[in-house]
């Protein structure tokens, strides 16, 4: 059976692996985007709501690059057909 290759950008795998890669350098990137916080603001509520959403976005990422892989037709490839 011959593998059909999808576009990156149209695969599964691809936004699945995206999505846990921002969960994962979100709080790095934070001060970048202008979220200036204090230490006492970070260690309080802040911090429970982020990691929070780190971990839904690292769990849904996870699940969408599973769910890419089962469902995957061939290799990603990087140029457009």
């Amino acid at each position: 059976m011959k593998m059909q290759s999808s576009f990156f950008l149209q695969s599964k795998r691809f936004w699945g692996m995206f999505v846990t890669l921002v969960a994962g350098v979100m709080p790095a990137m934070a001060q970048f985007m202008g979220w200036n916080f204090s230490v006492s603001e970070w260690m309080g509520f802040g911090e429970a709501v982020s990691n929070a959403i780190d971990s839904v976005m690292a769990a849904f990422g996870l699940g969408l690059t599973w769910y890419g892989s089962l469902k995957a037709k061939g290799p990603m490839v990087v140029t457009a057909e």
